[in-house]
Parts: C-alpha cells; sequence; structure tokens
C-alpha cells in the first residue's frame, strides 16, 4: 500500500506535501480589521484585538476606504502588538486617496510571535465610512 501524503492548497491548486513534511513554511496568511461607520465617518480610537495564532514576519500592509461610494479620504490607523505600536511613524495612512499599500514598513517591528495580540486604533479619520486593514504575513 502506498503512503498517502498530506494535501494543502497553494495558490489555488491542491499539492502534496514532500515525505517528511508536516508543515508548509513560507506562506502567506493575511489579517485584518474592517471598521465600518455604520453610515457615518468612522471615529477615532480602538476598533478591536485578536489573537494571532502563528509566527512570521509581517510583509505588507494595505489600507482602504472602501464604503459603497469610496472617496478620496484621509485617515491614520496604529496597529499594535500586545498593546505597543509597531509602526514607528510610518503608520498606515491615506492621504486625500482610497487605496495605500505599504511593502517597506520602514522602523516596523515586524516580527510576530505565536499567541501575540494584534490591536488596531484610529488615530485619525476624516471622512471615511468604511476602512479595510490589511497585514500580510510571512509565515
Amino acid at each position: 500500500m502506498t503512503e498517502r501524503r498530506p494535501l494543502v492548497h497553494v495558490s489555488g491548486r491542491r499539492v502534496e506535501l514532500p515525505a517528511g513534511d508536516s508543515v508548509v513554511t513560507g506562506a502567506i496568511r493575511s489579517v485584518g480589521i474592517t471598521i465600518d461607520g455604520a453610515g457615518s465617518a468612522v471615529t477615532t480610537g480602538a476598533k478591536g484585538t485578536f489573537r494571532i495564532p502563528y509566527s512570521g514576519t509581517i510583509i505588507r500592509a494595505w489600507l482602504a476606504e472602501t464604503s459603497a461610494t469610496p472617496i478620496a479620504s484621509s485617515a491614520q490607523i496604529d496597529v499594535l502588538v500586545n498593546g505597543s505600536s509597531i509602526c514607528a511613524s510610518a503608520k498606515p495612512t491615506l492621504s486625500n486617496q482610497t487605496e495605500s499599500t505599504d511593502e517597506t514598513l520602514t522602523g516596523w517591528s515586524k516580527s510576530i510571535a505565536a499567541g501575540n495580540k494584534i490591536g488596531f486604533t484610529v488615530l485619525s479619520s476624516s471622512s471615511g465610512k468604511r476602512y479595510i486593514l490589511q497585514l500580510d504575513i510571512k509565515t
């Protein structure tokens, strides 16, 4: 009888793990938050916290204003790990635009340990009614 190895999904395809492998490394996982003003402009303040069950390195931050009719707005959102900002002065920011991507993450503490709690705080928001902030983490 032939040993069956685990199948995983990679880029939409089913791939069989090589013999002896039990974990896929180098995968990119996305985590994030949707901040919805329920038809009104988003207010400042803490918006949510959750626990990350895996270790990795943040490689990208994407922020977008995604209301039914996206408007160019200005906003800044801080990302906290275990209660402390990890963004230095390069916080995810919209500056009169509908979306922004940062792959440089200058000054960020990018390493995430399994069990860390990630929180999101809106520092400023002009007229945006719904924001999505997504972090891509390489595991």
